[in-house]
């Protein structure tokens, strides 16, 4: 979760996007996605599941 977490604050900056962002809501997005199983995690990699 901490790489996402880089990948994500490096994103923000690149796009100019300095809105504060708290490590504790970027946890809680993604508990809240894993429970309702729109993302996952194979391997250590951090997946969006594909509704079909």
């Amino acid at each position: 979760m901490s790489q996402t977490w880089r990948t994500l604050k490096t994103w923000r900056s690149q796009h100019d996007n300095d809105a504060a962002l708290p490590f504790s809501w970027f946890a809680l997005a993604l508990d809240t996605l894993y429970a309702l199983g729109a993302v996952r995690f194979d391997e250590g990699i951090l997946c969006r599941v594909r509704k079909s």
